[in-house]
């Protein structure tokens, strides 16, 4: 080939290789990876490369075909796939000079994966409806704490089935209920009630026989001697701490009701008494009864009836557990209607239990009545909400029962037939409403909308310390009435919810108390005023002591003078005025004679302790008594009482 042929053919080669080398260069980037079947993918052609030779040259169009005979255009364009499959996908660009590029790229997209876990969140009020912050709220392995709204957010929670969420918070009874998330259904809210433990006292020795009493509802527990063990099943010794809480079933308490009242198989119970008791060493850690001992409970009962059914001395009612573990309530044993002279029913029930935990004397719920129930935001718009219906039988008992209402109307069952429901209704999105109707046949539809009033309160030492306090707060309702409403506030603070108008004042009046482990009392108050929904710290003033000591007393089982012994007795506590007036009184159950019974005997006042039994040791018939005044002057802590009685007889006619 002659020279002149080669640079012609060169040339040729050269202007080819130039022509290509001006076309735009095409690609692409897919996200997510893998794509997937009916979820957003995003086309990103930014990598496109133009000729630089060109002036200012750019790519004016770009073009999509997502291979499933739908396009686009856009330098970033997006596209769902309806369905898995391998799909052509091409971009086609052209530059400012007319040049066109173009690639393909074969793209798989995947089945959708089926979803095995959702997010939830549960919001945690007191009983009477405070917002409670920092509570720990647990599901399997995950956990969370409760914000400044009272809501816990938990993330990837696994669908089942009568799932078991636990809510604890420092100063309050924990408390466990069944949830259950279904794959395609919309997360159910989650509302958990807590209530305040009520009495925290000190045992001085943990080992001895004793009984101790409540400051409420005629609460009692009477303990063997040798009776608490740690995990490892060593007896426990000295000083340890009590936790007593004795439920109001008449109040707001039952909205708290563990486990929301389930007891499985549909059952809900009508509690005629709560109790809940722990242990704890000097550690904090649970001690609970020892293989073989046995513990005797008892409380006032509120009422001779119970859903009809009329009670007294020597009826029987089932005994029931709360299994925190199961979050549901389990039947084991019996109570005894007993007599009680300080129960506005005369009656009390008494138990033995082999542990402790939170205990129930109740029937299960066999209503048979129904009614209609939704919830709508103040445009009347159906909502989803958490919806408690607490029932109040015609004799006054009642049972309350919590569920996830979805946004439609909504049949509920196992009402009663008689009596009326209170329906309280809120939502983790901060929405409340409540309203009242006839138990049965009712068309019941609840509003909910915003609080007038949302404030965080708390209350102050005047060392600047944390207390928790009860408060009453006063105002005027949008109707021009005025009224007050209490709330118990944990120490740190709680949100709190009213209807009052904001517009006006409302006042806040505070008292908070502690006692040391020698029965002194501490006691301060404070106030404040409010127009606005600002944050309110109600500074407590100084404290003011009533000085008390604890001690020990007990019944003598040796009578006076050496004629007999006795097995039981109680014991009585009487506290006088200055002018013999009688202020307050509290006698124990029967128990075992020689049990000591701890008792805070005041620097005011004056009080006598009486021991009696009703079991006469002597065929002629007659009674035991004894008594002894408690001197806060003479006596030291922690001392030992011993009544001893005297047999008094009555002469057979």
């Amino acid at each position: 080939m002659s020279p002149a042929r080669l640079w012609r053919l060169l040339l040729v080669s050269m202007l080819a290789v130039l022509v290509v080398a001006c076309k735009p260069y095409a690609s692409f980037t897919v996200t997510p990876e893998p794509v997937v079947a009916g979820q957003v993918a995003t086309f990103d052609a930014s990598g496109t490369l133009v000729d630089p030779l060109v002036r200012k040259n750019t790519v004016t169009a770009y073009t999509w075909d997502f291979g499933d005979s739908t396009t686009g255009t856009g330098k970033i364009a997006t596209h769902t796939y309806a369905a898995a499959g391998t799909y052509t996908v091409k971009l086609t660009v052209k530059d400012k000079a007319g040049q066109v590029g173009s690639t393909t790229e074969a793209l798989v997209v995947q089945t959708a994966a089926t979803p095995t876990a959702m997010a939830l969140k549960v919001s945690i009020l007191g009983a009477d409806g405070v917002l409670l912050p920092n509570a720990q709220v647990s599901l399997g392995t995950l956990t969370a704490t409760s914000n400044a709204e009272g809501v816990a957010s938990l993330d990837q929670v696994p669908f089942g089935v009568d799932q078991v969420l636990h809510v604890t918070k420092a100063g309050f009874v924990a408390q466990t209920v069944r949830v259950s998330l279904e794959a395609g259904k919309a997360p159910p809210e989650v509302a958990v009630r807590l209530i305040p433990v009520k009495e925290t006292l000190t045992l001085i020795q943990a080992e001895a026989a004793q009984m101790v009493l409540a400051k409420s509802v005629g609460s009692s527990v009477l303990l063997p001697a040798n009776a608490l063990v740690d995990a490892q099943g060593q007896v426990a010794t000295g000083a340890i701490t009590m936790q007593l809480t004795p439920w109001d079933v008449k109040g707001s308490d039952l909205l708290a009701m563990p486990g929301q009242g389930h007891a499985g198989n549909n059952l809900s119970l009508v509690a005629t008494g709560l109790m809940t008791v722990h242990f704890l060493d000097a550690a904090g850690n649970t001690l609970q009864l020892g293989a073989g001992k046995t513990a005797d409970i008892q409380m006032d009962l509120p009422f001779g009836s119970i859903n009809g059914q009329t009670l007294a001395e020597g009826s029987t009612l089932p005994l029931w557990h709360f299994d925190e573990h199961q979050g549901l309530w389990v039947v084991e044993g019996q109570g005894t209607v007993v007599t009680s002279t300080g129960s506005p029913s005369g009656l009390a029930i008494k138990s033995t239990v082999s542990h402790f935990s939170t205990w129930s004397w109740g029937l299960p719920n066999w209503a048979t009545g129904s009614a209609q129930v939704s919830c709508v935001n103040t445009s009347g718009t159906l909502i989803p909400c958490i919806l408690t219906g607490t029932a109040l039988f015609s004799d006054s008992w009642g049972y309350s029962n919590t569920i996830f209402l979805a946004p439609a109307v909504t049949t509920t069952t196992g009402l009663p037939t008689n009596g009326q429901i209170i329906w309280t209704a809120v939502t983790t999105g901060g929405l409340r409403g409540q309203t009242t109707a006839a138990a049965h046949g009712s068309n019941v539809v609840i509003t909910l909308g915003l609080p007038a009033t949302d404030q965080y309160v708390s209350c102050k030492r005047q060392d600047g310390s944390d207390a928790a306090c009860w408060i009453t707060i006063s105002g005027t309702y949008p109707s021009g009435t005025t009224g007050s409403e209490g709330r118990f506030i944990p120490a740190g603070g709680a949100r709190v919810q009213t209807t009052f108008d904001l517009g006006l004042p409302l006042n806040w009046s505070a008292g908070a108390n502690r006692v040391d482990t020698g029965g002194n009392t501490y006691n301060s108050t404070g106030t404040s005023t409010t127009t606005t929904n600002t944050d309110v710290v109600i500074a407590l003033g100084a404290e003011t002591v009533i000085a008390g000591k604890s001690v020990r007393v007990q019944c003598d089982p040796v009578l006076k003078y050496n004629e007999a012994t006795v097995s039981t007795c109680s014991l009585g506590f009487y506290l006088y005025d200055g002018n013999g007036e009688l202020m307050k009184s509290t006698e124990t159950p029967t128990m075992p004679a020689g049990t000591p019974v701890t008792i805070t005997v005041p620097a005011q006042g004056a009080m006598t302790a009486s021991a009696w039994t009703g079991t006469p040791p002597s065929a002629f018939g007659g009674w035991t008594a004894g008594s002894i005044t408690l001197d806060y002057n003479t006596l030291s802590e922690n001392a030992l009482v011993v009544i001893q009685m005297i047999r008094f007889y009555i002469q057979p006619t």
